[in-house]
């Protein structure tokens, strides 16, 4: 683009007027132009890179994700086979006194073992409890809670056998001590099928939890080998991008070799383009000059009826600046009340497209509200486009010639009465010297003389 500062008639710079020149085609191969279609190979290729990366990362995550479950879930349901554990234990030292009184014969330190083991078991079938109806989902959680009652039942009996076999064997009741003693053992064989019945359970949540981890497992192990097929095609997919780059690069060199003589073409074009620009301003500024100096008022108005032109003879005849008319109502400030309806419809008329030739209408002088008699004609102004944006009047003051033509209608009107009373006495005298005449014959037919007629 070739930038140059338009002046009016007083030279001022009053804008900006840019010429350019078109050179699109010019332009070498890439530059401002749309990409090669292999340059969507490029995008794609790198599309699937970050696709690779993100589905790495994303199964990264779901490994450590898996191996953190089956880590927390194996440590779970150890500590709760402990506890099982340590429940059975705590059962066999309560079966223990029972059987042992017959060996140690000491029924206080059997008795003060039971209570110690009823103790630890109390605080571990507690603990039990509490642990299943937590952490347990429910549909598992009732079958463990209903082998722990059958435990704590079991037990419960079994305690009260074993403190029977102690009071037996003190009352020197042998016999059928040995025979609670039997009843004991049997309700000890419950328990532990009760709890080899929760183990059992146990084991077979874990397995099931196992199989679940290993299918998500495979199913990961899967997603690999998708991304090492999309390795595989980037890969490939690089490998026809290089050449095919190879190619466009070789064509593209070929092309700026041209490129030099195409642009000196489309520099000489330019500079004429901008020759004749450089013409067309000095022909708007002349023109802008010459409806400036025209010897007739010259106005501009916007759709909105303000006015946006007002010439060097307007300001003469009317005494208004250009400064103080600029962004005025022209009808609601210049015209006067009679004739503001009738100019308004001549300028909606040529707003319309309607246009208006020799009209007549007075403007207020700024000096002592004087009147100025202007005829005009209105134009519509339009755009570049041809849309109408205005109206432009070119007027003729007649101001003067009225003036004289009143005087001259006046002069007239007093000739008119002149010659009307030269004829009216000339037509008197013509009738007296009729009667004159008239009065000789007879004065000569009677003989009498002119006193006597008289």
């Amino acid at each position: 683009m070739n930038p140059k500062d338009p002046h009016d008639s007083n030279n001022q710079i009053v804008g900006v007027v840019g010429v350019g020149q078109d050179i699109t085609k010019q332009r070498p191969p890439g530059e401002g132009a749309e990409p090669p279609k292999w340059h969507r190979l490029y995008f794609a290729l790198a599309g699937f890179d970050v696709l690779t990366v993100c589905l790495g990362l994303f199964l990264t995550v779901m490994l450590l994700a898996l191996f953190k479950q089956s880590v927390s879930i194996n440590q779970e349901w150890t500590d709760r086979l402990a506890l099982y554990s340590e429940i059975n234990r705590q059962a066999q030292r309560l079966n223990a006194p029972g059987n042992n009184i017959f060996y140690t014969k000491d029924v206080s330190l059997e008795s003060t073992l039971l209570s110690e083991a009823m103790a630890a078991y109390q605080l571990l079938i507690v603990r039990a409890r509490e642990d299943v109806e937590t952490n347990v989902e429910p549909a598992l959680a009732g079958s463990i809670l209903q082998h722990l009652k059958d435990v704590d039942f079991s037990i419960t009996e079994m305690v009260a056998d074993a403190k029977q076999v102690l009071e037996l064997f003190e009352l020197d009741r042998r016999v059928e001590a040995g025979e609670r003693m039997a009843i004991m053992d049997h309700k000890y064989a419950g328990v532990t099928l009760s709890l080899n019945a929760i183990n059992a359970k146990i084991l077979t949540v874990q397995s099931d939890l196992f199989a679940a981890q290993f299918l998500q497992a495979k199913r990961v192990e899967r997603y690999g080998y998708g991304i090492a097929g999309l390795v595989v095609f980037m890969v490939l997919g690089v490998a026809g991008y290089g050449y095919r780059v190879q190619g466009a690069l070789a064509k593209a060199f070929a092309e700026s070799q041209s490129f030099r003589y195409e642009l000196e073409a489309a520099n000489a074009e330019a500079t004429e383009s901008v020759r004749i620009a450089k013409a067309a301003l000095v022909h708007s500024d002349d023109l802008t000059a010459l409806i400036d100096t025209a010897n007739a008022p010259i106005f501009g108005i916007d759709a909105y009826g303000l006015i946006n032109e007002w010439n060097q003879k307007a300001v003469t005849i009317t005494g208004f600046s250009k400064e103080d008319v600029m962004g005025r109502d022209l009808i609601e400030d210049y015209i006067m009340d009679e004739y503001k309806e009738s100019v308004k419809q001549v300028l909606e008329k040529a707003l319309q497209g309607i246009e208006t030739s020799n009209y007549e209408f007075p403007l207020h002088a700024k000096e002592g509200g004087a009147r100025v008699d202007i005829m005009l004609n209105a134009s519509s102004r339009r755009d570049a486009e041809g849309n109408i944006v205005g109206v432009f009047g070119v007027g003729q003051d007649f101001t003067e010639l009225r003036a004289k033509e009143s005087a001259l209608n006046q002069a007239q009107k007093m000739e008119a009465v002149g010659q009307l009373s030269g004829g009216i006495a000339h037509d008197f005298n013509n009738l007296l010297s009729v009667i004159k005449g008239n009065l000789r014959f007879l004065q000569e037919d009677m003989g009498q003389s002119t006193d006597e007629i008289n």
